[in-house]
């Protein structure tokens, strides 16, 4: 499990270089430094939901990945949070086109506002906000940088219930901000997502402390982190995601998860586990990672899992 972040000024990212190895537009990646440093996570809500930072006393996620054990199996990346203890929030990347987002919005959305159990009363169902971050257009007709939706009287618009949301933060139309946008410092987020080089990311990380602190974790993450192989794989993977116009998704989330799953085999060797072991440990029948298992075991001590992938793939 991940701890919170306590390296701070580490300024080790300003001599790092050329394009990131994953963007925060990777929902693992993003996922990671929102679970390693609750002032990014409560910066990034109060920039979303236009709150200053003393109305925000407590934000939690309740749904952290567990990095050491992550395998691609688990493909639903949207990260949950309580805020103050009486509402949801379910922030949720979506940087690829998917014809059915609109029904998958509403099931996201539906999913996190079930928040009660059995014999519970209705008055404690949380107010709940979806909100999803894009790199297009959703309604093409309809240009927009925030987008807010609620259920609305079709005549009278005046809402049924105030108690569901959704949000849509669309990154390619950074221009269309408004005042109250800027105010909020969603533009300036905006350009945090779409930085695609180190040079980009220190240009924003001088103007603002927030951005500062995301280019510290991000670099932690992505260069020295025991993780940095799994961002790496889950941007290989979203990319396979653009290029591929026919049968793309179901290619690269196994082209992505292939590679996961080889670096975590390859990090389980290197303590020594036997292929029974790691394939409980990973959730995975011993027969479907054998050949992974075999090819990892000509690489020892290091367990290289680079050699081991290209070694699989040829």
């Amino acid at each position: 499990m991940i701890t919170t972040y306590k390296n701070k000024h580490n300024h080790d990212y300003l001599s790092a270089s050329g394009a990131l190895p994953a963007t925060l537009k990777n929902d693992l990646l993003f996922h990671y430094i929102l679970q390693k440093s609750k002032h990014i996570l409560k910066n990034l809500v109060c920039s979303l939901k236009g709150l200053a930072q003393e109305d925000v006393k407590d934000v939690i996620i309740t749904n952290p990945i567990d990095y050491a054990e992550y395998t691609g199996k688990q493909i639903i990346l949207d990260v949950r949070i309580i805020l103050n203890n009486s509402e949801i929030l379910d922030l949720e990347l979506q940087m690829y086109h998917d014809s059915m987002w609109e029904n998958r919005s509403l099931y996201y959305l539906c999913r996190a506002f079930d928040s009660i159990g059995s014999g519970d009363e209705y008055g404690e169902l949380k107010p709940t906000t979806l909100i999803a971050i894009m790199d297009e257009d959703l309604f093409p007709e309809h240009h927009e940088f925030y987008s807010h939706f609620m259920i609305l009287h079709t005549e009278k618009y005046y809402p049924y219930s105030t108690k569901l949301r959704i949000n849509v933060l669309y990154l390619n139309r950074t221009e269309l901000a408004t005042e109250t946008d800027k105010a909020n410092k969603l533009d300036y987020w905006a350009k945090l997502f779409k930085s695609e080089t180190w040079e980009e990311l220190i240009a924003l990380a001088k103007l603002d402390p927030i951005g500062e602190e995301v280019a510290e974790v991000m670099y932690e993450a992505v260069i020295q982190s025991q993780e940095k192989t799994i961002f790496e794989a889950h941007q290989r993977y979203l990319y396979s995601l653009h290029a591929a116009e026919t049968g793309g998704y179901d290619k690269g989330f196994e082209a992505g998860r292939t590679e996961i799953l080889v670096t975590q085999i390859c990090k389980k060797l290197s303590r020594g586990l036997s292929i029974d072991r790691i394939a409980k440990e990973l959730e995975e029948d011993p027969e479907h990672i054998s050949k992974i298992y075999d090819i990892a075991q000509k690489y020892a001590p290091d367990y290289n899992p680079e050699n081991v992938l290209k070694e699989l793939n040829s």
